[in-house]
């Protein structure tokens, strides 16, 4: 008969074996000492001392030395070698070799990538939990006390400089109480000291300069950065944790890639490496999308609403916010007949979708619309429990808190499962938005929800029938199967890294977008602590990596209408998914054209200007479209607090030219304001936004500000242009059906009377300048359209 070993028992047996492999891999050689070898790029220089095997890279532009001391763990002392390389992805490079470590840059990329070859030289399997890939000492020029160190935790404190880490790791306990304490720890940090998932950065506030830890890849482990305080910034550790992978005998293993570069502006070092690895991975996402959720509407529309609440809001919504915008209409969870269980999804409809899930999917198309649905990827308990499951120590079937039993995604039948239930949804069904909801459970890992920074949580304590395979490595299996199973063109929301960090890098080149917070409320302290707080710490890698979905904004009659517009409007300048879950069809006429103006996604690079400078909540965002001939500017401002409070910054700071003098307009306050030189600042009510466009003061009429949208010209003016000649400024939008549309033109002093017409053809087919009207140097045209269409138009001075 067999048997199955105690947790406790495993847990020893995997530290013996893994000592054993560590062993093997410490073997020293007696090598006279080599000189130091060096590789280097335009950016760094990497030099690796073969006499103690440290590591520096310097930063070419300053000359200074900003990695310094690193440790390389599986480098071999004494040896050292450069080698050619190419990638791919990255093109010709070089890398240095030194015993299984190697570090590689490439002409185009502003990054050291650091990785290892591990070997089980032994005859018997070899089982790995958490590996060190780098320690390394970072010097921002400015004292540890100067500088920031932030990871998906939030702002790490760096500690104490000159301390001896602690010897232990404290016992944490988490909502369920359940003890998640381990003796397994790599490197023992201070408890005060939270380590991140995948990346970290060290920055000077004031400067900005800073540099980026990050891992490139997650294609078998989890990467994990962890800090300490140093003299001159922070000493980090770059480790890789597997869970439980097993290595054959006699067999090798490529590590995952650590990313290591240094930048004058921290920000875009964040924003380089996630297109570093989006390159990698060669992400390619689906058209991004706004739509409307069930789950957060007041009932009886709330959750999964029901068959005849569910029509009703899909007619409306074609009719009336399809043309701003909305895409797609997503039941949520409680459509399913037994609960968070993928067997209930192929039994036999009953309410609340009484006639069943196609026919609610065929009424959502017949609308306009895209038809979007709730999942979990797991099997609740009865007496027919499949034997797919993840297994526990003891052999019974693997269980997630909250989520349900966890599928282990290699093995066969549980393969098969997904594929059938996915197709039927999406084939057969027709939905083509899936949000997939308790996406760690298919990496069979427990949920430690809300996860942020670094928490034990017994990673690799489940038992999957592939070993070799790993958590990771069967969790992106998984994914890859409902990919090739929806195809291409279904959209797919995994939901949410929150609930277990193990999903987040894992994910990375596989789902279009991912819930980077927990879940929120119109409450406004939830939404702060949720959307705003963890959209803004993510916010590099919306585009890039996948669509950052920060969860609904609000905008409901019971919250104040600065409030609901604070909501939209963040949600649309930070261009993260925007998905609403108001019921549409009562919302009173001012309510929903917050959606109207902010709905659509736009096409500019946006970026919070105080990202760095000590706040969890940005409150200033610069959004440019620089794509057209005519740049666009837009700064929003926002007042997080419950206070009045005065927000601004220096024109440079903000990232403008500082030798420029610019004017704006308010969207919401519907006035120009400015003209403004070196500094921007305004005062703000409590809970509110000011979203201003801005553009230089010019010798010329300009396009300042439109009232389609409140990114205020970048989705609706497809062109502008001044004709000297004719002294008229001709442009061209996007208008929407009698949808009164203002064109708002800032004039220099002196400026004659303005006359504005629309191209004889618009004319024809009904479009109307219904006024033209004078306000010192401003001039607002409006123009309407009794069809949605692209409209020419012409202001004569």
């Amino acid at each position: 008969m067999k048997t199955t070993p105690s947790t406790t028992t495993m847990n020893s047996s995997i530290r013996l074996s893994t000592t054993a492999f560590f062993l093997a891999l410490s073997t020293f050689w007696t090598i006279l000492p080599a000189a130091a070898v060096t590789i280097e790029n335009q950016w760094l220089k990497v030099t690796l001392d073969p006499a103690d095997s440290t590591l520096q890279i310097t930063e070419k532009t300053s000359g200074r030395v900003v990695f310094k001391d690193g440790i390389l763990p599986h480098a071999q002392l004494g040896v050292a070698e450069v080698t050619p390389e190419k990638d791919t992805n990255f093109g010709n490079g070089q890398a240095i070799r030194s015993g299984r470590s190697k570090v590689a840059l490439y002409s185009g990329l502003p990054f050291a990538l650091v990785s290892a070859t591990l070997a089980n030289p032994s005859d018997k399997p070899a089982s790995i939990g958490k590996i060190s890939l780098l320690t390394v000492a970072v010097d921002s020029g400015k004292a540890a006390s100067e500088t920031i160190t932030l990871g998906t935790g939030g702002i790490m404190k760096p500690g104490t400089p000159s301390g001896k880490p602690a010897t232990t790791t404290p016992k944490r306990k988490f909502r369920d109480d359940v003890d998640l304490n381990t003796d397994e720890s790599v490197n023992d940090l201070p408890p005060e000291i939270p380590g991140s998932y995948v990346w970290a950065l060290v920055a000077d506030p004031k400067s900005r300069n800073g540099a980026v830890v990050a891992w490139l890849t997650h294609d078998r482990a989890t990467g994990v950065v962890f800090a300490k305080a140093g003299e001159t910034g922070a000493v980090l550790e770059a480790r890789s944790e597997y869970g439980l992978l097993e290595m054959p005998s006699n067999g090798k293993l490529e590590t995952e890639t650590l990313a290591l570069g240094y930048f004058d502006d921290a920000r875009l070092g964040m924003e380089q490496w996630a297109d570093a690895v989006a390159k990698h991975y060669r992400i390619k996402l689906n058209p991004q999308l706004s739509g409307y959720c069930t789950w957060y509407d007041a009932p009886p529309h709330h959750r999964s609403g029901y068959e005849a609440a569910t029509a009703e809001l899909a007619e409306f919504a074609g009719r009336e916010m399809k043309p701003f915008g909305l895409d797609f209409i997503q039941i949520d969870d409680g459509w399913q007949v037994g609960g968070r269980d993928f067997r209930s999804h192929n039994a036999a409809p009953r309410a609340p979708y009484k006639s069943g899930m196609k026919f609610t999917a065929d009424n959502i198309r017949k609308a306009g619309l895209a038809p979007g649905l709730w999942s979990i990827p797991c099997v609740a308990p009865d007496a027919s429990m499949p034997d797919f499951c993840a297994k526990t120590a003891d052999g019974k079937p693997y269980q997630a808190r909250w989520t349900g039993f966890c599928l282990d995604m290699t093995k066969p039948g549980a393969r098969d499962f997904m594929r059938e239930n996915i197709s039927r949804m999406t084939k057969e069904w027709g939905y083509t938005y899936l949000k997939l909801d308790g996406f760690h459970a298919a990496s069979a890992t427990p949920n430690v929800y809300v996860h942020s920074e670094y928490k034990e949580d017994h990673f690799g304590e489940s038992i999957i029938e592939d070993p070799a395979k790993g958590h990771i490595g069967a969790f992106r299996d998984g994914i890859k199967l409902l990919r090739s199973t929806t195809g291409p063109d279904v959209f797919l929301l995994a939901c949410a890294m929150t609930q277990n960090m193990r999903s987040y890098g894992g994910s990375f080149g596989l789902v279009d977008a991912m819930r980077v917070g927990p879940d929120n409320g119109c409450d406004w302290g939830k939404w702060l602590n949720s959307s705003a707080t963890f959209g803004s710490r993510h916010y590099f890698e919306n585009r890039r990596i996948w669509y950052v979905d920060p969860d609904p904004p609000f905008v409901r009659e019971s919250l104040p209408l600065e409030q609901a517009r604070a909501m939209c409007s963040w949600t649309c300048i930070a261009g993260q998914l925007f998905v609403c879950s108001d019921w549409l069809p009562t919302l009173p006429p001012e309510r929903l054209d917050i959606l109207k103006r902010t709905m659509m996604p736009h096409k500019g690079i946006s970026r919070p200007v105080d990202f760095l400078d000590g706040s969890e909540r940005p409150s200033m965002w610069l959004l440019s479209d620089t794509g057209r001939a005519t740049r666009r500017d837009v700064l929003a401002l926002f007042n997080w607090t419950d206070k009045p409070a005065t927000i601004g910054n220096t024109i440079e700071h903000i990232g403008l030219d500082p030798a420029v003098e610019y004017v704006a307009f308010d969207f919401w306050g519907d006035q120009m304001c400015g003209p403004f030189r070196k500094r921007i600042e305004k005062e703000l009510p409590p809970r509110s936004c000011m979203i201003l466009a801005v553009r230089p003061v010019a010798t010329v009429p300009q396009l300042l500000s439109t009232s389609r949208h409140v990114t205020q010209g970048m989705v609706d003016v497809m062109a502008e242009t001044w004709n000297s000649a004719q002294q008229s400024l001709v442009g061209r939008s996007k208008l929407i059906a009698n949808d009164p549309y203002e064109l708002r033109i800032v004039v220099p002093n002196g400026t004659a009377a303005a006359r504005a017409e629309v191209d004889t053809q618009d004319e024809a087919d009904g479009v109307k300048v219904v006024e033209v009207r004078r306000e010192g140097n401003l001039v607002r045209v409006r123009l309407l359209s009794p069809l949605t269409r692209e409209v020419h138009w012409k202001v004569r001075f």
